[in-house]
């Protein structure tokens, strides 16, 4: 046998083991939280969600009365939720509810998206355009996890160096808050000098995305999710306006006919509602989202109506 044979022997080995890991269960498992936007997306949406993971684990749309569809992964900045809102566009019907989950540190600076991996969950969803740092030989890797998994042993990815502190009995979520945003005490406010670029970017691409969604008849609603009192009892009152709340006003001086729905310390929201992290578990999820639909009808009756909807009397949810 010919050295080319040999090769192509190699070649048509390594595919065949790297096409029965993409279809196992912990190759599926790894993928969980971008898999729902590879699949078949409904057209004519009437009600959708983008932001990060909080969106993703307390939103469903089992109780939601009209068509929709949760685009939320964990995690996804503002930037990618926008990206990934225009590339299914052509799904949502005009008129349609853009809800935008608002996190605590929605506005940070997120060392995080600096790493090699942080954009890979969005190679074939978004055109080559909206991946940061897209390269044809990073796409070609992504097709070969277990190369990748190879290859990450014997040469390290590129990774952010985390110099915020954390203690050894800060809960989790605070701990990986902590490195991704470098940040030592959710009470020092003066820790946010290091975050007004980011402050100034994070608001710009919020202002942008609510304008492209009323160019395009869409009509964005901001959710800010409920966090469980543990979690909250890190932050500072100060802390939390300067790094959420004062973002958030600056964009809605420009926006002022958007809606704001925030539940964040909402006392409905007990802790056994919550899971992992700050996500929110079976029960929670149904509380949540049935309030977070009825409340979005309710005060904000036109939203998503079209004029047949309106003249019928038709409620949003």
């Amino acid at each position: 046998m010919g050295i080319p044979l040999i090769f192509i022997f190699i070649l048509i080995i390594i595919e065949t083991i790297e096409l029965c890991y993409r279809f196992s269960e912990e190759y599926r498992s790894s993928r969980k939280n971008v898999e729902h936007l590879r699949g078949k997306i409904p057209n004519g949406l009437e009600v959708v969600s983008i932001g990060s993971g909080p969106g993703m684990a307390g939103i469903s749309f089992d109780y939601c009365s009209r068509v929709g569809y949760n685009f939320c992964t964990a995690p996804q900045s503002l930037k990618y939720g926008f990206r990934i809102l225009k590339r299914f566009s052509s799904k949502i019907k005009k008129n349609a509810v853009v809800i935008i989950i608002i996190s605590p540190f929605s506005f940070g600076n997120n060392a995080n998206v600096l790493d090699d991996d942080y954009s890979d969950r969005f190679y074939g969803i978004l055109p080559a355009k909206d991946i940061d740092g897209y390269s044809l030989k990073r796409a070609l890797m992504l097709r070969h996890p277990l190369c990748m998994r190879f290859l990450k042993r014997i040469k390290p990815q590129k990774t952010h160096r985390a110099t915020g502190v954390v203690l050894s009995d800060d809960l989790p979520i605070i701990k990986s808050w902590k490195k991704q945003f470098d940040l030592v005490d959710f009470r020092d406010v003066a820790q946010s000098a290091a975050h007004k670029q980011a402050f100034r970017e994070k608001t710009e691409i919020l202002a942008m995305g609510i304008d492209y969604c009323k160019r395009n008849r869409f009509e964005p609603v901001l959710v800010i999710p409920p966090i469980p009192s543990a979690v909250r009892s890190y932050f500072g009152e100060d802390f939390l306006k300067v790094f959420l709340y004062d973002n958030l006003n600056a964009v809605r001086e420009k926006f002022d006919d958007v809606l704001l729905l925030d539940y964040y310390s909402d006392p409905e929201f007990l802790d056994e509602m919550f899971g992992e992290l700050i996500f929110l578990n079976h029960l929670g999820r149904k509380k949540f989202s049935t309030r977070l639909f009825d409340e979005v009808g309710k005060q904000a009756t036109n939203i998503g109506l079209t004029q047949d909807d309106k003249a019928m009397g038709r409620r949003l949810m």
